[in-house]
This record gives structure tokens, sequence and C-alpha cells, in this order.
């Protein structure tokens, strides 16, 4: 059975994020096993190195 997580897009799109915000986003959907993470478009190139 495949596990819900595996459908959930954790999201951070708050015009006041920061990068340390960003960062612990990817560590959760790492863990977690999310399918994908939304974020502003600035923080996007930060994001995929993450």
């Amino acid at each position: 059975m495949t596990s819900i997580n595996t459908y959930i897009d954790h999201t951070q799109l708050k015009a006041t994020s920061t990068l340390n915000d960003i960062a612990l986003l990817c560590k959760e959907a790492m863990e977690h096993h999310f399918y994908a993470v939304c974020v502003n478009g600035c923080y996007t190139a930060f994001a995929k190195r993450n």
C-alpha cells in the first residue's frame, strides 16, 4: 500500500519566508517522503539544491 505522504505537496508561499524556513520545509518534505514542495518563485533554485 502506498503511503498518503507520496501525494502531499508541502507548501511555504509566504512573502515573509526566509531561507531557513525553506530549508526546514525541504528537510521536512524529505523526512516524510512528501511528493513535492511549493515555494515562492524566488526560492525555487534554493529549494532545488536542498
